[in-house]
């Protein structure tokens, strides 16, 4: 697939952002944490996010022992399985 300069430009500074995120979440491990509604924000779909959690992409964990306690998530593995996806469905291949 051949890419313009455009979109080569945004994959690699999409990269680079998650490369930040990584480092932040190894600073501050508790910032990366987001509740199940702010990751839907995040990606803009809920039935992504519900789909990715029943295939077993996106793992969470309940901070407290009631049922009803919000589920988190790790914000670098919602941006890096978003852009792994983003990257396959462009069919852009690393070798």
């Amino acid at each position: 697939m051949n890419l313009d300069l455009f979109q080569l430009k945004q994959l690699i500074i999409e990269c680079a952002e998650l490369g930040a995120r990584v480092a932040q979440r190894n600073d501050k491990p508790a910032e990366d944490e987001v509740c199940y509604s702010e990751v839907c924000k995040m990606v803009g779909s809920r039935r992504w996010v519900d789909y990715h959690i029943k295939a077993g992409n996106l793992s969470s964990h309940r901070r407290g022992t009631a049922v009803n306690s919000k589920k988190y998530f790790s914000r670098v593995e919602v941006l890096s399985l978003k852009q792994a996806e983003k990257l396959t469905t462009n069919k852009i291949y690393l070798k």
